[in-house]
């Protein structure tokens, strides 16, 4: 987990997913779903600047005190890729 403020908590996360998703021979044009919780509601706008770089996939953030100790947020992504054959 990385300190600091939402800015920097959503980039480790996202850079944290690229890896992710490169593994698996997948990118983020490949997410479909996202789901986001945080920690405060008034960082919404921070998280939301620095969430996606482009076409955001469909998105739901609500507020949640059941967060990893320290974290501002959590996020999670679903992604799919047809077979190519």
């Amino acid at each position: 987990m990385v300190n600091g403020d939402i800015a920097s908590q959503t980039k480790a996360i996202m850079d944290s997913l690229h890896s992710v998703l490169k593994s698996a021979d997948c990118a983020f044009s490949d997410v479909v779903k996202c789901m986001a919780w945080l920690t405060d509601v008034d960082n919404f706008k921070a998280f939301n600047a620095t969430y996606f770089d482009g076409a955001s996939p469909t998105r739901s953030a609500v507020r949640s005190g059941l967060l990893l100790l320290g974290a501002k947020l959590e996020i999670e992504e679903i992604c799919h890729k047809p077979l190519s054959g």
